[in-house]
């Protein structure tokens, strides 16, 4: 009799080892950064919302692991602490360390100001003067960012969120802020009263083209490149199903290929 249910268990147990499928868990760092990725809401964001969908139609399963600010969520990534992050662009100084997924959104980088300060702006020349322009620590903000600091009047000072920039543009001690529109909308309205009417956002881009934002996965991560490919595949049908077509990836710039030999 025991032998016989010993039989049975071992069985049983290969029955269920093949039935039931551990689903993974990537763990992604993510910034609250509304509205793309925000701890108030339901969805957990705009982005969020779409990663989690992706996930699933994947089989996946996605932790998100919440950072205060993106300095924090890019370097536990990188030192292969976690799986990746999301809700960044990419470039050629990210290339060695992660993979990039196709769109998963996308942004535009306007100038906020403060009302009290007479400004407008044509071209890039229009800025080099005695003014501070705030941006945020481990953003990449396109060639003309790298034009402007190289120019001699305008000093360029980097803060390491966009919350603290927006406070520092609100008490005039930078002039001008870098950001993306809709996230600094949103900060604005998640804000005291007093940033709601005194901080303006001028109707000409910094950068005219949007910009891609992406999923990131260390190159470290088990897997990493088939992992992506299924990524965007998952996405790609889920693009063509919600009629998602302002995250074709032939809209965007191509990624940048890793510096150094596979």
């Amino acid at each position: 009799m025991f032998s016989f249910s010993l039989r049975h268990f071992f069985i049983l147990l290969i029955y269920f080892a093949f039935t039931f499928k551990v689903q993974a868990t990537v763990k992604i760092a993510v910034t609250d950064w509304p509205p793309y990725y925000s701890k108030t809401a339901k969805s957990g964001g705009q982005q969020l919302d779409l990663l989690n969908t992706v996930f699933e139609k994947m089989g996946e399963k996605i932790e998100p692991v919440w950072f205060r600010t993106g300095v924090g969520a890019l370097i536990k990534a990188r030192a292969n602490q976690l799986d990746g992050a999301a809700g960044w662009e990419c470039n050629k100084e990210r290339a060695d360390d992660f993979f990039f997924s196709d769109p998963i959104g996308y942004e535009q980088t306007v100038i906020f100001y403060h009302k009290d300060f007479d400004f407008d702006w044509h071209n890039i020349e229009d800025l080099n003067k005695d003014i501070t322009i705030g941006v945020t620590a481990h953003y990449a903000y396109g060639k003309d960012l790298k034009k402007l600091i190289e120019m001699d009047k305008a000093i360029v000072e980097i803060s390491g969120s966009d919350r603290n920039n927006l406070d520092l543009l609100f008490h005039r001690e930078i002039d001008l802020l870098l950001l993306d529109r809709e996230v600094g909308l949103a900060l604005i309205k998640q804000a005291k009263e007093p940033l709601l009417s005194s901080i303006k956002v001028h109707h000409k881009a910094f950068r005219q083209d949007r910009v891609a934002i992406r999923l990131l996965i260390s190159r470290k991560y088990k897997n990493a490149h088939s992992f992506i490919d299924k990524f965007d595949n998952a996405l790609k049908e889920i693009r063509r199903d919600k009629g998602l077509t302002n995250l074709d990836p032939e809209q965007y710039t191509s990624c940048p290929k890793r510096s150094i030999d596979e």
